[in-house]
């Protein structure tokens, strides 16, 4: 027994060397074979890889990765996933790739993970054919390795992207910036007016929207063609919504052409939201796919500047990727956390996650109180803590966000794996904002004046 102990030991030692990264000449001599002892330290080291994963500590995987004892399986892995989350997209496909051979006699659960990486790449690339038959594999063959939260909405996105198999991709054409004017609706979102078809709507620019999203009635004005096959998806509030899909031929921008634009044809009745004592119909979104492929939108004074970035690369926080949605690190309360952002969201709230890690420190003696969140098809009522200031560090600035509803038991959606969901009351003290998908970066511009903040 001590023996073991001892050698348990003496193989965590050498993990903490590899993990450092020192050459192999710094070593100690081992009295295991220097093969069995440098497969130990693999082992070790991809073992907490995998826990940076988990914990989706992207910064500190990225920095130890290039150094790490790795074997080439387990270096394309973790380099895969990173690039998948970093929106390195043909990187990622091919790392991808070349590991899922190895990783289906090695590893189901890294299997997993792999193929549904690999999928949402195809689909974030507009390959959604491609994404097809590695969706029919992760669900026919490795469904029990996912997460429960993650198993309907991985089947609602393969149902979704079986209705876009002979969709072509998405392009765009945008030679220079150009600055669009928005306006604000009654619900506090950020609109652009655009005409498609001889129609002029006002669509929500909403970087938490996975897809572009039209209703019914819409569609049909527009004399969209919509599938006659129908899917689901999940809103913020876990309701299931039914969908069909359309593709906008070509959508003009101010002076940018998107050509081939998917669209999520949704029921009138499941995007009109309580207001007040009233309601208010959404018209059309406009979402993700569509707003990364701008490159960088800056926001600023009823306008949205799209086009290249005039951004450093390294400014501001960093931007990462949960499959379509994109999560914004910032610090609180000296930790560093990962959250989704999403400007179609009126104010920030916070999970079960971020319970956990505050119950004791910025949470205690808190009473719990009633909360409606609402989201496409329907409300739901949660019990609440209310944290009353939450200072909110992105890269140089503080966000101070107010009443954050804090929720101490999980939704049963996928944004229980983050620390929650960051809205519109994150940039209402500033007066700009950018999000720059082409370095994955995200700024706030100087903060409002008080002489400014009345005419914002």
């Amino acid at each position: 027994m001590k023996r073991n102990l001892g050698m348990r030991c003496c193989l965590f030692a050498l993990a903490a060397i590899l993990w450092l990264g020192l050459p192999p000449h710094a070593l100690p001599q081992a009295t295991a074979p220097a093969s069995n002892a440098q497969k130990a330290g693999q082992q070790s080291a991809s073992q907490q890889f995998e826990f940076l994963l988990s914990e989706r500590r992207y910064p500190e995987l990225a920095e130890k990765l290039p150094s790490a004892g790795l074997s080439p399986l387990h270096r394309d892995y973790f380099e895969g996933v990173l690039a998948n989350r970093q929106n390195r997209l043909p990187d990622a496909i091919r790392l991808l790739e070349k590991a899922l051979p190895g990783l289906k006699s090695e590893s189901p659960e890294r299997t997993a993970q792999a193929l549904h990486l690999l999928a949402d790449s195809y689909v974030k690339s507009f390959h959604y054919a491609d994404a097809i038959p590695v969706y029919a594999d992760l669900l026919t063959n490795y469904e029990r390795y996912l997460e429960k939260s993650e198993r309907k909405s991985t089947e609602d996105d393969y149902k979704t992207v079986q209705l876009l198999k002979d969709a072509p991709p998405q392009t765009v054409e945008l030679k220079e910036a150009v600055t669009i004017p928005t306006h604000r609706s009654k619900l506090g979102t950020i609109d652009m007016d655009l005409t498609l078809n001889g129609v002029t709507r006002s669509w929500i620019v909403d970087s938490g929207a996975n897809f572009s999203v039209v209703t019914e009635s819409l569609a049909r004005k527009l004399a969209l063609p919509i599938s006659k096959e129908e899917a689901t998806t999940q809103g913020i509030t876990g309701a299931e919504n039914p969908l069909h899909t359309a593709i906008i031929p070509e959508l003009k921008i101010g002076i940018a052409v998107v050509r081939n634009a998917v669209v999520l044809v949704l029921r009138d009745s499941d995007l009109n939201i309580h207001f007040g004592r009233g309601r208010y119909q959404i018209d059309a979104i406009l979402g993700y796919p569509v707003l990364s492929a701008l490159g960088s939108l800056t926001f600023a004074n009823n306008a949205i500047r799209i086009g290249p970035s005039d951004a450093a690369s390294d400014a501001g926080a960093v931007l990462y990727m949960e499959l379509l949605t994109p999560l914004l690190q910032c610090s609180i309360g000296g930790r560093e956390l990962l959250f989704s952002f999403d400007t179609g969201a009126d104010r920030s709230i916070f999970t079960v996650k971020y319970y956990k890690q505050f119950r004791d420190t910025a949470l205690r003696g808190l009473p719990l109180k009633s909360y409606k969140l609402g989201g496409a098809g329907g409300v739901r009522q949660f019990n609440v803590y209310f944290q009353p200031l939450v200072e909110a560090h992105i890269g140089s600035r503080v966000s101070a966000l107010k009443e954050v509803p804090v929720l101490p038991e999980p939704m049963s959606t996928d944004l229980d794996k983050l620390n929650g969901n960051l809205g519109r009351d994150l940039v209402n003290g500033f007066q700009s904002f950018t999000i720059d998908f082409t370095h994955m970066r995200f700024l706030l511009g100087e903060p409002l004046t008080t002489t400014s903040a009345s005419t914002h």
